[in-house]
């Protein structure tokens, strides 16, 4: 639907449970906003996953969740160096003001490094 609405003929989007989707292929982009809280692999299952799934060179865009309830996600950051080169990264106030007054959360875009195997 969105590569027709964009008129690309190069693309396919996939939704899925991280634990179920399986591809013999791999992909130039994929994108993961807050999802790796939210699966029952634990988060190095869940990137080696990305890994098999991404080509050397493909790009992540990954979203972490609120920064002050998530401690593990200056860990989980360092852990995403080791195996991405960071392009771009930047802060997301969710301001959600029936819940919380702030909900920061980084952004992340990342390219996979090469000579990394999952």
């Amino acid at each position: 639907m969105v590569g027709t609405y964009l008129g690309r003929k190069n693309c396919d989007f996939h939704v899925s449970s991280a634990e179920t989707f399986s591809e013999d292929r791999t992909y130039d982009c994929v994108v993961a906003c807050a999802v790796h809280g939210w699966v029952s692999l634990s988060f190095q299952q869940f990137v080696a996953k990305i890994l098999r799934l991404l080509r050397p060179g493909g790009v992540l865009l990954l979203e972490s969740h609120e920064l002050d309830c998530h401690p593990e996600w200056a860990e989980q950051k360092r852990f995403l160096l080791g195996h991405f080169d960071l392009l771009r990264s930047g802060l997301i106030d969710d301001v959600d003001e029936g819940m919380y007054a702030s909900e920061m959360r980084e952004y992340l875009v990342l390219r996979r490094k090469s000579a990394i195997t999952p």
